[in-house]
């Protein structure tokens, strides 16, 4: 996968490369969390907790968002409510 120059669109969308998706099991229609940073951007998928994504990122002790677990934890609270309550609409 690796790094990948993208250009934004007109409309601000971004197109991520095949090799990429396909390399994070992701297709069309699928959820993602974006996480600001200073001057960068971090986009994560949302994943069903069940599929182990969430443990094996609590186990590795990933921190590179610069943003505190209590943060993180807050911040993924807000975008799972929100997915919950668009997806009753």
């Amino acid at each position: 996968m690796g790094i990948e120059i993208l250009t934004l669109s007109p409309d601000g969308t971004v197109e991520l490369p095949e090799a990429m998706r396909k390399g994070l099991y992701l297709t069309g229609g699928d959820r993602m969390v974006a996480l600001v940073d200073r001057d960068s951007i971090l986009l994560k998928p949302i994943r069903s907790p069940s599929s182990g994504y969430l443990r094996g990122l609590e186990e590795s002790g990933d921190d590179s968002t610069g943003y505190s677990e209590e943060e993180m934890e807050e911040i993924v609270g807000r975008v799972v409510k929100e997915a919950r309550r668009e997806s009753r609409t």
